[in-house]
């Protein structure tokens, strides 16, 4: 990688800016033709996955188009992976950023985040696979995948790793298998390699823009995959193996696995045909936070409440729904409270009563079952005392757009949990800069209840996975680190 040197001793912050803002942002009059057609891409798309799947389209509804897995339980692999006969392909969870790769006839690579921004990204295109000739600029191909930063050698290389191919030179294959969705875009990488391998540098067309030749380089992998299956279990790779042998070997962060059925169209938003299992002590929910001074006078300024979306089917749009409250220490507090705007009780009620365009903060939250502090048990001890205290709560804490639809029942749940160990509280692991919108509380309610269970990697291969001895071959080295 030639610009390598451009992102040498990078620490996580350093990272996550690259990975959050990877190419030049597409924005005003000279690139709107450009926007239009990679919204319509979008839309066409969307659409196609919905009428298939008999779903209604709504084109008010922005969501980010890219399929979304749900927290693993117990039922849904066994349900699954016995009962139903499903053959799954696996990965690493990577810990990356999620975009769409859209890559036009021109040769332009531009990419597409939860932000719903776009980028033009320094991806070379070699000319032997691109249509110079072309009139019209259309998409050619469309991946979905991560962006991720390998340290390897001490050095950083900027990596976009897919995992899914929507659109394989101008046909829709979203509703092939997973397994040849996968074969089509190593197809289109082998192509890459070979045109540079045999034709050279002088087959590579010229960046777009000046600006765009000066980012950091990007370059294009396939994720390994694994396979899990009842039917042939000697197939299957112990996932216990995997996260303890081949997962730390790998040159970036990762924290869990990815189970994908392999018979199963390409879907829109949250999917129980693709399944992610995560240590407990790293499961996690993005909330979005909202520091609550209406319970200052009383708890003082410790609870944070924590909001999910739901969306309404009719309309397309998205509601904030409370799923929970956090403990926080007051710097936390007062953190939150300057990023969204809430410096005072009054401040509160304006947020609450401000219209969807709001400044939001969202972070990924971890649970801590083992956590105790005197704010807790005050709250625990107030909720146990007070019949309506779900009612009063729900009161002071709802935003204005809230549909209140699921919120009693999950703050019950979460709330009744706490009551009976004296324990529990979510904490923050980062903000996310790469989202405009918390989880959906379907997925958020999935998450929990496999907290709740508190899965672990030995739980993964003794209950999960019938037992096949010792075959488990290592694959060796990690197929991303070459030898320059």
């Amino acid at each position: 990688m030639e610009k390598a040197d451009k992102t040498d001793k990078m620490d996580v912050e350093d990272k996550d800016k690259l990975m959050n803002a990877p190419g030049l942002k597409l924005g005003g009059r000279l690139y709107k033709d450009m926007i239009a057609m990679l919204q319509k891409c979008i839309n066409d798309v969307v659409k196609a996955i919905m009428e298939k799947q008999r779903k209604r389209f709504n084109h008010n509804a922005k969501n980010f188009l890219g399929a979304h897995p749900i927290s693993l339980t117990r039922e849904d692999l066994h349900r699954k992976l016995y009962a139903e006969r499903v053959d799954f392909l696996t990965c690493e969870k990577s810990d990356g950023v999620r975009y769409l790769l859209f890559i036009t006839n021109f040769g332009d690579a531009i990419m597409n985040g939860r932000t719903e921004e776009f980028h033009l990204v320094n991806i070379p295109m070699p000319r032997s696979i691109i249509d110079e000739k072309a009139q019209q600029n259309k998409i050619q191909y469309l991946f979905d995948g991560e962006l991720i930063v390998d340290e390897i050698g001490g050095k950083n290389y900027l990596r976009y790793l897919i995992f899914d191919c929507i659109i394989y030179n101008f046909e829709s294959v979203f509703n092939r298998s997973y397994k040849e969705r996968l074969e089509y875009a190593q197809t289109y990488i082998n192509t890459l390699e070979l045109s540079r391998k045999f034709l050279g540098k002088a087959n590579i067309l010229p960046q777009t823009t000046a600006e765009t030749s000066e980012l950091p380089e990007i370059q294009l992998y396939v994720k390994d995959f694994y396979v899990a299956t009842a039917k042939n279990p000697a197939l299957t790779t112990n996932p216990e193996f995997f996260i303890k042998n081949m997962a730390p070997r790998l040159p970036h962060g990762n924290d869990g696995i990815i189970f994908t059925q392999n018979e199963a169209d390409y879907a829109v938003g949250a999917t129980d045909t693709i399944l992610k299992w995560k240590n407990p002590d790293q499961n996690s929910i993005d909330f979005l936070l909202v520091n609550n001074y209406s319970l200052a006078s009383k708890f003082g300024k410790r609870i944070v409440d924590l909001y999910v979306t739901k969306q309404n089917t009719e309309t397309g749009l998205s509601s904030f729904v409370l799923f929970d409250f956090m403990i926080v220490d007051e710097e936390t507090f007062d953190m939150i409270g300057k990023e969204i705007g809430i410096n005072e009780e009054m401040d509160l009620f304006l947020y609450k009563n401000a219209s969807t365009d709001r400044i939001v903060y969202i972070a990924e939250c971890k649970y801590d079952r083992h956590f105790t502090d005197e704010v807790l048990t005050q709250f625990i001890n107030t909720y146990s005392d007070n019949p309506k205290f779900i009612d009063e709560l729900l009161g002071e804490s709802v935003l204005h757009d809230d549909t209140l639809g699921g919120a009693e029942k999950n703050l019950k749940i979460n709330l009744e949990a706490k009551k009976k160990s004296g324990k529990g509280n979510w904490k923050i692991m980062r903000k996310r800069e790469d989202k405009t919108l918390p989880n959906a509380l379907n997925t958020a309610e999935k998450v929990y209840a496999s907290i709740q269970e508190n899965i672990t990697i030995e739980n993964l291969r003794d209950q999960l996975f019938p037992p096949h001895g010792q075959n488990h071959v290592d694959p060796g080295p990690e197929k991303r680190v070459r030898k320059s």
